[in-house]
């Protein structure tokens, strides 16, 4: 039972974190994670969003929508190959604490991003 409700309390934890993002970052976390490995921020600007990469502006609106994704540890930054997706990293680290099974992990991937999809 304990260890239910710690579970369940991390989901909670990660959905809440995913609903409090802005548009542009949850737009960003779902582009990212299609993409599947690391992409860089021009990448993003032209592909996700359909702007200009040599737009300064455009690199801002990006650089401002994937800092709160960092913060919250859903995406790594990289310098040298660029933004790496970790949601499901994420979901591991604060689930696999709690004997989650990968059965549980992939379900609450699932959810988050269907969540994203909204």
């Amino acid at each position: 039972k304990i260890k239910k409700d710690f579970l369940e309390e991390c989901k909670n934890k990660i959905l809440e974190d995913v609903s409090s993002l802005g548009e542009d970052s949850k737009k960003t976390l779902k582009f990212i994670e299609s993409q599947g490995k690391a992409i860089t921020n021009n990448f993003i600007v032209e592909k996700c969003f359909f702007l200009n990469g040599a737009n300064s502006s455009h690199r801002a609106k990006i650089s401002n929508a994937i800092k709160p994704l960092t913060d919250l540890l859903l995406v790594d930054k990289d310098g040298k190959v660029g933004n790496k997706p970790r949601l499901k990293t994420r979901i591991q680290e604060l689930l696999g604490n709690h004997e989650a099974t990968e059965e549980e992990i992939e379900q609450v991937y699932n959810h988050i991003l269907m969540e994203i999809l909204k």
